[in-house]
């Protein structure tokens, strides 16, 4: 199974994205960067940590560590 790890800031765009992902049978690792992500996120995905964006290398080895194969950001943009 595929991990797809979404970078959250504020808005629905991320639930939306999680919500899809999760139907397509992904296993859905969630990282709200900012305060004010929206409050259905974490329910959404499969696991949720909210680190700030200031600490990158803990989102990194956070994401590495959940064995994410595949990054998608607030702003719909995919990266593997």
């Amino acid at each position: 199974m595929e991990v797809l790890g979404v970078l959250s800031g504020v808005g629905h765009l991320p639930v939306e994205v999680a919500r899809s992902a999760k139907e397509l049978g992904y296993h859905v690792v969630a990282v709200g960067v900012v305060p004010g992500i929206d409050e259905e996120l974490p329910g959404s995905v499969d696991v949720y940590y909210d680190i700030n964006i200031g600490k990158i290398g803990k989102i990194i080895s956070t994401l590495k560590k959940n064995k994410v194969t595949k990054v998608n950001d607030r702003q719909g943009n995919k990266g593997s």
